[in-house]
């Protein structure tokens, strides 16, 4: 089949993805059940079957957006672990190693380093990936990626504040617990930051 005609149909198959799972008005995830995020991917894995072998010509010609494409997939198998492990606004839920809910982990952050291979300005690919990496506590990982999506935009407060969570984490590993250590200071949640 022509490359137009699988664009096309990849292009069906993601807005049918789209519809599964995400909001028309604010673009955010619906409340996502597992059958719906299983149905939602099977139309994401369609459209991208349908054109990965040319992925790097179609993201460089522009002719579909396949950073959504791959920012979608990546964010559904998040959202798979989101449902036993839940993001909390102000605190990093650490997805435990050894679990099915890691793998799905693991698994979102392939998907977001092939965005990043085709799209290294993307600074929300390389702030989600290291948030990612903060909630497997993957600490050094994450602060590499998140200094990347930095350099990109400098001026996001999330990201200083995740980067100094995840600095604060590896010296909190690298020292004896004590009363005395920054960590165990009684001091503002909002002022730590967290992934």
């Amino acid at each position: 089949m022509e490359l137009e005609k699988r664009i096309e149909q990849a292009k069906k198959h993601m807005k049918k993805g789209m519809d599964l799972t995400m909001n028309d008005v604010t673009g955010t995830n619906k409340n996502l059940t597992r059958e719906v995020i299983n149905q939602g991917l099977k139309r994401y894995d369609e459209a991208y079957n349908l054109i990965k072998e040319e992925l790097e010509e179609i993201a460089e010609k522009k002719l579909m957006r396949t950073d959504i494409l791959l920012f979608n997939i990546a964010g559904l198998y998040t959202a798979i672990a989101d449902l036993k492990y839940p993001q909390i606004y102000d605190k990093a839920n650490i997805v435990p190693a050894g679990t099915k809910e890691r793998e799905y982990m693991e698994k979102a952050n392939e998907w977001l380093d092939k965005l990043i291979k085709l799209y290294p300005k993307d600074w929300i690919a390389q702030y989600c990936i290291g948030t990612n990496f903060c909630r497997m506590e993957n600490y050094t990982t994450a602060i590499k990626h998140l200094t990347k999506a930095r350099e990109i935009n400098p001026e996001d407060s999330n990201i200083i504040k995740n980067i100094a969570y995840a600095k604060r984490k590896i010296e909190y590993q690298n020292e004896p617990p004590n009363n005395n250590t920054f960590l165990n200071r009684n001091i503002p949640r909002e002022h730590l930051g967290w992934c």
